[in-house]
Formats: C-alpha cells, sequence, structure tokens
C-alpha cells in the first residue's frame, strides 16, 4: 500500500525534507500529517487483511459476518471520539458508502448463506446474525435461518457432493488480525431456539447444536471441524457440506481463468481438452500432487529400466552380430569417417565451370590385423 510505504519512510523523508536546495519540500508530509497517516493505517490495513482473507482459496463463509461488522462498526469503538478529524471522517465515509442497499445492507445479514455459515461456526453459532447494531434493531434473522435449515429436509433436496478434504495448503493456520476479534457491541446472547415438544431429528440437532460450547478461535479449518463431528451432527454436518465449499468472491474463479488463459496460449492451440484440464488441475491442487512429483524425480534410471522388456532379436540378427567385426579401440580405428580429397580443376578465363558436392563416405571399421599389416 502506498500509505502503508510512505509511513515507512517517515524517518528518510524527514532527513531529506531538512536538507537545502531541492523542491521537495512542499510534497513531503510533516510531522502532524505522518500522525494522520499512521491513524489512517490501521482501518486501511484492515480492510486490506479483510480484503485477502475473503479472496482466499480457504473457506471463508463463516467468516464474513465477523469480518464485515468489526470492519463496518469502526465508528462505535470507545476510542473513536478522541481520533482525528480525518480518521473519522474516512472512517464514517467508508460506512455510510458500504451499508448501501446496492452493497451490505444490515451488514451482510440479508444474504442467507452468511446467516448459515454464521450460525454453523462454534464460535458465535449464530450470535452475529441476532446481535442488535441499533438500539431499534429487532431482527429476525436467526429464526429465519433456523427455519431455513429444517426446510431443507422437509423438502428433501439433495445434497450436493462434495470433497470434505482440504489441500494441505489450506490447513496452514493463519494469524488472526482486528476482523477475527468479537465485535465490542456484541452483549447479548442468542435466544432459546426451540420450544418444549415433539421434535425431528433436525430440531434435536439444533437444540444439541445450540447447548455445545462456544470455541475460541475464529479462523479455523470449518471443513474439518464438521468432519470431525459429522457423527454427532450428521443432519447439521450435511448442510455444512453444502455450504461451507461456497466462495465467498470471485477471486479464486478468475485466478482460475488466469491459469487457463497461461496453459492455453497462442503457442499451444491444439492442445487436447483433457490435457489443458489435468494441466489446470495440477497447477490448482499442486501441493497436493507434490509428494508424488518428488517420487518421480527421486526414482533413478536403473530403476525406471528395470521392468522394461528386453527387445527380441531374430536368428538372422542373432548371426549378424556374431559375424560382422567388433570396432578397434586403437587410434586409427576412430576414424570412420573420410572426406575424400576433389581433383584441381583448371578454370579459364570468362568461362564459368561446375562443381560437384563433396559427398561423405562412410568407411569399414578397420581391424587391428589390417592396421598392423599396412
Amino acid at each position: 500500500m502506498c500509505v502503508e510505504s510512505v509511513v515507512k519512510m517517515k524517518v528518510t523523508l524527514r532527513l531529506l525534507a531538512a536538507e537545502p536546495g531541492h523542491d521537495m519540500h512542499d510534497i513531503i508530509p510533516t510531522e502532524r500529517e505522518f500522525a494522520v497517516l499512521t491513524e489512517l493505517l490501521v482501518p486501511l490495513l484492515m480492510i486490506k487483511n479483510t480484503s485477502e482473507r475473503l479472496s482466499a482459496d480457504k473457506s471463508a463463509l463463516h467468516i464474513v459476518l465477523c469480518c464485515r461488522m468489526n470492519m463496518l462498526t469502526m465508528s462505535q469503538d470507545q476510542h473513536f471520539d478522541g481520533k482525528s478529524e480525518a480518521f473519522k471522517a474516512f472512517v464514517n465515509s467508508f460506512e455510510k458508502e458500504m451499508l448501501l442497499p446496492h452493497r451490505l445492507p444490515d451488514y451482510g445479514r440479508k444474504v442467507q448463506a452468511y446467516c448459515v455459515g454464521n450460525f454453523l461456526h462454534p464460535r458465535f453459532k449464530g450470535v452475529l446474525v441476532s446481535a442488535k447494531t441499533s438500539r431499534t434493531y429487532q431482527g429476525q434473522e436467526l429464526q429465519h435461518t433456523i427455519e431455513f435449515i429444517k426446510d431443507i429436509f422437509k423438502t428433501q433436496v439433495e445434497e450436493t457432493p462434495m470433497e470434505v478434504d482440504s489441500p494441505s495448503i489450506l490447513n496452514m493456520a493463519l494469524d488472526e488480525s482486528d476482523w477475527a476479534k468479537m465485535p465490542s457491541f456484541v452483549t447479548e446472547a442468542p435466544a432459546p431456539y426451540l420450544a418444549a415438544r415433539q421434535l425431528d431429528p433436525i430440531e434435536i440437532e439444533l437444540e444439541a447444536w445450540s447447548k455445545v460450547p462456544a470455541g475460541h478461535h475464529t479462523d479455523i479449518d470449518i471443513l474439518d471441524f464438521w468432519r470431525d463431528h459429522e457423527k454427532s451432527f450428521p443432519l447439521l454436518a450435511r448442510v455444512a457440506r453444502m455450504f461451507f465449499g461456497i466462495p465467498v468472491t470471485s477471486a479464486s474463479s478468475e485466478r482460475l481463468f488466469s491459469a487457463a488463459g497461461n496453459v492455453i496460449s497462442s503457442a499451444r492451440t491444439l492442445l487436447a481438452t483433457e490435457r489443458a484440464e489435468q494441466l489446470i488441475f495440477i497447477h490448482d491442487n499442486y501441493y497436493n500432487v507434490e509428494p508424488t512429483i518428488k517420487k518421480w524425480q527421486i526414482r533413478s534410471e536403473k530403476e525406471r529400466g528395470r521392468n522394461r522388456p528386453k527387445p527380441r532379436l531374430t536368428q538372422e540378427q542373432e548371426e549378424s552380430a556374431v559375424d560382422d567385426p567388433q570396432p578397434s579401440t586403437s587410434t586409427q580405428s576412430q576414424s570412420l569417417i573420410q572426406t575424400p580429397k576433389t581433383p584441381k580443376t583448371t578454370r579459364s578465363p570468362g568461362v564459368r565451370t561446375k562443381t560437384t558436392p563433396t559427398r561423405i563416405r562412410f568407411m569399414q571399421p578397420i581391424s587391428d590385423s589390417e592396421s598392423e599389416s599396412d
């Protein structure tokens, strides 16, 4: 980021501003301006980290509400009034723009998939879905989310087959930034999910899920979590597999199209469709096939040819191999190609003569006995 680079070069720029004889005094920030830039760097880095996390290849549907609420509630922080006017103006304008109806109304809670992801997160369990963002907020999204999950099994919607195993790069732990903390305005727990009556299997799981103690980490591998708890919550695990594979942004698909453009180029127009698909698959899943590639590289040439069948010779080839003389190791036998000398021709003035190209004659190998007799 430009602002981050300028703040890191503060000492160098201030020393340059103290030197006379150049015209950069007007563009180098003052001490007061550097203080404002340092304050603005905090929300800018939060926005940057949030964008990178949501556009990564790792599953992110379960943390969308957490990221957006932390990013869009900076004005509700208790230290907000003590910030500079530039900081407050930037934060207020950013929140106002992002909460417009055509962008992120109600912090993203109008999107059902985001609510399901937050409800099935072991740390939040729907807290952000029902949290009051204002004194007059009366949201019904949590109850709507529960009813939505029930309707999935009442209507017998077929489960979308998805692989639960995630690549090794997805299991790498990421440091939790400011976007991963619990928003400061969240003070109440969600209401009880179900009333006392005859419960369906999905309702039994929902009630059991409400009694599970909340976790402590936000950025977890949510697919691994539900794979480990599939025996305890088989129906909710099906819902998790249906939703947590949905990408939050189009960055992953755009990277896929970019990789396809590098594979299928103007120099490889005859590439078969199956081979192009295989190359793109290896490009996106390299960390899965890397151990196999290393095994291929370790194998020696001797091991590769160990199981290779030897060519069978006919009887005539075997007899000719016995009758043919073996090449000698002497210095004379090493000159196997001899270039004959072309006779000199006399050329009359004004007459163009035709020259024949020189031909190379391959000589038979000279045995040791012939070389000694010569």
